[in-house]
């Protein structure tokens, strides 16, 4: 499609008749020339730019994917070690939570008549 564009586009530009300076229309081959090469030129640049938008598109695409996965993965270690955490303070025996409140009641106790 696009080739058949360009060839319409640059069928048009060479066979279009220049205007003299006495003001008849002639054919210039040489300025029809320009003119197609000019065409070529744009359209080339034109696909060129398609090409990179593309490209662009296609690695912005992969990136955003590699960022969600990651952002899953992040997700569900935070859930795991959440988990995990609670799993273990439901777990501990009520003796160690009992000693463990010792410890801080005597560390109190201890820390307490020095500042005093």
């Amino acid at each position: 499609m696009l080739k058949v564009v360009a060839l319409a586009v640059i069928d048009a530009v060479v066979t279009q008749p220049a205007i003299t300076q006495s003001g008849t229309r002639t054919r210039s081959s040489s300025s029809s020339c320009i003119s197609s090469s000019i065409v070529v030129l744009v359209l080339v640049v034109v696909v060129v730019v398609v090409v990179v938008v593309v490209v662009v598109v296609v690695v912005v695409e992969v990136v955003v994917e590699v960022a969600v996965v990651v952002l899953v993965v992040v997700i569900v270690a935070v859930v795991v070690v959440v988990v995990v955490v609670a799993d273990i303070i439901v777990v501990v025996p009520m003796y160690n939570l009992v000693a463990v409140e010792e410890v801080v009641v005597e560390v109190v106790v201890v820390v307490q008549p020095r500042l005093t």
